[in-house]
């Protein structure tokens, strides 16, 4: 799934291994990668943490955490969840090789 934050289009995806990363606003291919487990409070947060790097890249962890707690928070005490059947695709090298083998053709 692809969404713009700020200005610059960023490309969704899940990872098993990955608790969440966010590419540089100004990198050729910009994602940001969130935990597969959305579901829970954390990876509500998490993805409310990469969200906020993208919005505002100069802002340091702690800021951007501590900003991520307080949304991700409210969020969950007012009853948002995410649902299970998730839009973005899988970070999963197999499911990776392949797209990039369809693209070639």
């Amino acid at each position: 799934m692809k969404h713009k934050l700020n200005g610059y289009e960023y490309d969704f995806l899940i990872d098993s291994e990955v608790r969440g990363l966010c590419s540089c606003p100004h990198a050729p291919d910009r994602t940001i990668t969130v935990i597969e487990k959305l579901t829970k409070q954390e990876g509500l947060r998490i993805l409310i943490h990469e969200c906020l790097h993208a919005m505002n890249w100069s802002k340091n962890e702690k800021q951007i955490d501590k900003t991520a707690v307080g949304i991700s928070g409210l969020l969950w005490k007012l009853g948002f969840r995410i649902r299970s059947k998730r839009p973005i695709r899988s970070k999963r090298p197999s499911q990776d090789h392949k797209r990039k083998n369809k693209e070639k053709r």
